[in-house]
């Protein structure tokens, strides 16, 4: 797998919530798993002070994901999470002072939020499906996240208390990945919805979906540039 970028197109949209034509291949990696090879399996550093890296680990266990937080220089290492349950999947809030995450501390994968020492911990979701991979706004006034609530994975945003609930996607292939743009008005997302993974945008109320990659390989995980022109992703296309 590589990174690759691209640059948002000015490109005449689609209309959202419509159907694919196929469903295409099976995703990857399990959206709802926090195991992945090696020690480190997510993490994000604090957008606010970059001295700080979070990050989920199973160095407590394999059957025990945690979150840990550390300077940059490895130094400073603390659990934040500390519980029997897997936590996995931090990002933090734009003014660095909280995480949002995924946890099966109540038997199922939903979404929390905690302050950036450990404390407050919040629980957002409540659906006996999966709620994984939150992203916060840039703003801090939204969480975007993916469910399995409506039968298939879909792009959900809801507000950084648990409460709005929106559906953004609606289609028959999985939609897995949300990514804000830095100013808050468009989502990235990757999806199988043509036949295999490609990387698409959106309005963050769902409108406006745009294709932005269209490869026989997979290209998945999108992440923004800070001033918003380019976009990076990870591909299979080379090998």
């Amino acid at each position: 797998t590589e990174a690759a970028t691209v640059e948002p197109p000015a490109a005449e949209p689609t209309p959202a919530n419509q159907a694919g034509d196929s469903l295409g291949g099976a995703q990857e990696t399990d959206p709802q798993s926090p195991q992945s090879e090696g020690d480190t399996f997510s993490s994000a550093q604090n957008p606010d002070d970059t001295s700080l890296i979070a990050f989920a680990t199973t160095r407590d266990g394999e059957e025990n994901g945690e979150i840990y937080v550390m300077d940059t220089d490895g130094e400073n290492l603390h659990n934040l999470t500390n519980h029997p349950a897997d936590d996995f999947q931090p990002f933090w809030s734009p003014d660095g002072n909280a995480l949002v995450f995924v946890s099966k501390r109540d038997d199922n994968n939903e979404i929390y939020t905690m302050a950036a020492d450990g404390t407050n911990v919040r629980r957002l979701t409540h659906h006996p499906e999966a709620d994984v991979l939150p992203a916060w706004s840039s703003d801090g006034s939204m969480i975007a996240f993916t469910s399995k609530r409506d039968g298939n994975w879909e792009i959900y945003r809801m507000d950084a208390d648990g409460t709005n609930l929106l559906r953004l996607t609606n289609d028959a292939g999985e939609d897995l990945s949300p990514a804000w743009s830095p100013d808050g008005s468009r989502l990235l997302f990757h999806s199988d919805r043509a036949g295999n993974d490609d990387i698409y945008m959106m309005n963050s109320d769902g409108s406006q979906l745009i294709q932005l990659t269209n490869d026989p390989a997979d290209d998945i995980a999108p992440a923004w540039s800070p001033d918003g022109r380019q976009i990076a992703f990870a591909s299979v296309r080379d090998g």
